[in-house]
């Protein structure tokens, strides 16, 4: 069976999907980042992990991550950095968004015996420029965006499973937030 990447996340409302995406265009066209034009925008909530087994027991591991988790609300606010390679819109923690996440890594750790564990260390974002950077643009463009204002806020109501085809990141999977 073939080997495929995948990640769990959540995506927002279709109104900040769009908000955030202007960004990550603006940074594309300006500063010459595409990477994070291969997904919509999202915060991971399991990274992404390789997978040769059937989808249906993905399918199975999302649906029972949602189950018994509430629908909650999303603060996004600015803008910060993990320098010198990543930009992203900043999204305030709250303790919801961390039990969910929890939640994820520990169904999706029993589900994927071929993933390593994830990094215990979850700081929630949304990337807007990542990793492919050319000489300079990403103090010029981090140097704009630190002083960018931006706030949203949306409902996580279900997460999602996205598979990499080709060169995007595609939602193939989501489950609603039932409790």
């Amino acid at each position: 069976m073939e080997t495929r990447l995948y990640f769990v996340a959540l995506v927002p409302d279709p109104v900040v999907e769009q908000q955030v995406h202007a960004f990550k265009a603006d940074l594309s066209d300006r500063f010459g980042t595409k990477a994070a034009m291969k997904s919509p925008a999202h915060i991971t909530l399991f990274s992404p992990f390789r997978f040769s087994g059937n989808e249906q027991a993905l399918f199975a591991a999302l649906q029972e991550a949602a189950n018994g988790m509430s629908a909650f609300p999303v603060k996004l606010e600015n803008f910060d950095s993990f320098p010198p390679r990543v930009i992203f819109v900043d999204v305030h923690e709250n303790e919801l968004l961390m039990k969910l996440q929890r939640k994820v890594k520990t169904v999706f750790l029993g589900a994927v015996k071929e993933t390593k564990a994830a990094k215990d260390d979850f700081h929630p974002h949304m990337t807007i420029g990542n990793r492919d950077w050319s000489d300079g643009a990403f103090d010029d463009a981090w140097n704009e965006y630190r002083a960018k204002k931006f706030s949203a806020s949306f409902t996580a109501n279900r997460i999602t499973l996205l598979r990499l085809d080709g060169a995007k990141w595609n939602v193939i999977s989501e489950a609603p937030l039932t409790a």
